[in-house]
């Protein structure tokens, strides 16, 4: 079984104080035989862009990282599913409601929040699907740029079994620029499934 060497947070993050979940994402890890490559930045807010995505593993993985590094981050969820019973579980897990139907857009909605918010930290998958796409949508590009916050590229490396923490890059006017160095980086990851992404470097 590979050592897990949990990466250390930064005094200006908020940690999660959860036992159970902890252990549960430790144990995965160390079954499953993935371990962290890197460190977190030390800014108190920023978008966590997860790539790639191909496989509904890796959303199991990176549930698995975040009860590992007992960090408090939010997630992106529909407005319409934050219903008793299950209102009160998504959000002790992080979720944020965004109402896509409002006049003001997600983008809109999550700059808002950012705003209000002094150590809000987001997860996300780009791609947002696990199809592969020719195109990425930029929101999450938008969003970081409007914020003024940076995008920290965290890829899922199945080859290896990591997950690398690679820069937090800020995002300019250039939005198109911004895209190009997330997906460069991404592009060194191995993904479940490389015929299914759009930034693999192996087909």
């Amino acid at each position: 079984m590979r050592s897990l060497q949990i990466p250390a947070i930064p005094a200006s993050h908020t940690p999660r104080k959860n036992p159970i979940t902890w252990w549960l994402g430790v144990l995965f890890l160390k079954v499953m035989g993935w371990r962290f490559r890197g460190q977190l930045p030390e800014q108190r807010q920023y978008i966590m862009a997860i790539a790639p995505h191909t496989s509904n593993w890796d959303f199991v993985i990176s549930l698995a990282a975040y009860f590992c590094l007992r960090v408090k981050m939010g997630f992106m969820m529909k407005a319409s599913i934050f219903i008793w019973p299950f209102a009160g579980l998504l959000k002790g897990l992080g979720g944020i409601p965004v109402d896509r139907s409002r006049r003001h857009g997600v983008v809109e909605q999550m700059v808002a929040r950012f705003k209000s918010q002094p150590d809000l930290i987001v997860a996300l998958a780009p791609e947002g699907t696990r199809r592969r796409v020719d195109k990425w949508k930029t929101g999450f590009l938008q969003m970081a740029h409007q914020a003024q916050i940076p995008v920290f590229l965290v890829g899922l490396d199945y080859k290896a079994k990591e997950l690398v923490f690679g820069p937090a890059i800020d995002i300019s006017e250039d939005i198109e620029e911004g895209l190009q160095r997330a997906q460069a980086f991404f592009t060194q990851m191995r993904p479940k499934f490389p015929q299914l992404s759009s930034v693999s470097g192996e087909r």
